[in-house]
């Protein structure tokens, strides 16, 4: 049985993604990856995939912690916006327009993250198995 293999740094799977990425799109097509398996043995695919898992991971976990902080972001925003209110001195239209852009920027950036931990969910998953 092989041993776990310590994963590379970013610049190293930099380095490898530039090396697979022979066009420098920033994306490796269908044939890229085909050119790059006929160079790699057992060893090598096993690395690569355990690589891509970790990164996987790390995502995921990022992902869960930016929902964290909007999560914090939209409970101070609820704070603020009761003291406005609270203060007297604004009608509260006045306060909802102070306050109508950070809701549509947090919406956005909720339904964004949505769709990141959705696509990153999906890869985690068939690196899992499921």
């Amino acid at each position: 049985m092989t041993q776990p293999m310590a994963l590379p740094d970013e610049t190293e799977v930099d380095i490898i993604f530039d090396e697979v990425d022979t066009d420098g799109n920033g994306v490796i097509s269908r044939e890229e990856f085909k050119a790059a398996l006929e160079k790699l043995n057992f060893d090598d695919l096993v690395k690569i995939h355990n690589i891509a898992k970790a990164n996987v991971s790390r995502k995921l976990d990022a992902v869960e912690k930016m929902e964290v902080r909007l999560k914090e972001l939209e409970d101070a925003y609820k704070v603020k916006h009761r003291a406005y209110n609270n203060i007297g001195f604004m009608t509260a239209d006045e306060i909802d327009s102070l306050f109508n852009k950070s809701k549509r920027t947090k919406k956005d950036v909720k339904v964004t993250l949505g769709e990141l931990k959705d696509i990153v969910s999906e890869v985690h998953d068939l690196f899992e198995g499921k």
